[in-house]
């Protein structure tokens, strides 16, 4: 069962980036992948993706979290699992850093991914119809993964937001 959450950056970017890929917790960096951009810059990389657009929102990046259940899923399939769910929400057109936490009893990967679409140059539409996608998403690739999802009622859910 994973649980996801969803909320904006709007300052301090490069901190954030710094806390997930923090070695501590990451198991030395193994369990953290990159999309368009490095770890270490991806920060200004991803303001420059907002500059070369001319976007000028207040919302830097947005913060996806992923929790499992504790002893549910090992930090590898986490990890694939994680960067399946960036393929099919972000659909290689936003700068990522993926980060895989094993320093509390569950394990949960850490996204940070830029606000600003490289493709098209439009900020991310962050609402219920968009996070009910990331949901249904993610319990897709945990039922494929044979991990518990959080509830059967759901589904009324996926309907109303059309996901």
């Amino acid at each position: 069962m994973a649980i996801t959450k969803i909320h904006p950056i709007k300052s301090t970017l490069n901190l954030a980036i710094s806390y997930i890929v923090n070695g501590e917790k990451t198991d030395e960096q193994i369990l953290v992948s990159t999309h368009k951009c490095h770890q270490e810059t991806a920060h200004t990389q991803f303001l420059r993706t907002r500059n070369d657009v001319g976007t000028n929102g207040i919302v830097l990046a947005r913060h996806l979290i992923q929790s499992f259940s504790p002893g549910e899923a090992s930090p590898e399939m986490a990890h694939k699992i994680g960067l399946e769910l960036c393929k099919k929400i972000l659909k290689g057109e936003y700068e990522y850093v993926l980060s895989t936490h094993i320093d509390k009893g569950h394990i949960h990967n850490h996204i940070i991914f830029n606000n600003v679409n490289m493709v098209s140059g439009k900020c991310y539409q962050s609402n219920k119809k968009s996070y009910h996608q990331i949901r249904y998403q993610s319990d897709k690739l945990c039922k494929e993964n044979n991990l518990s999802v959080i509830d059967e009622f759901y589904e009324s859910y996926k309907r109303k937001y059309k996901t």
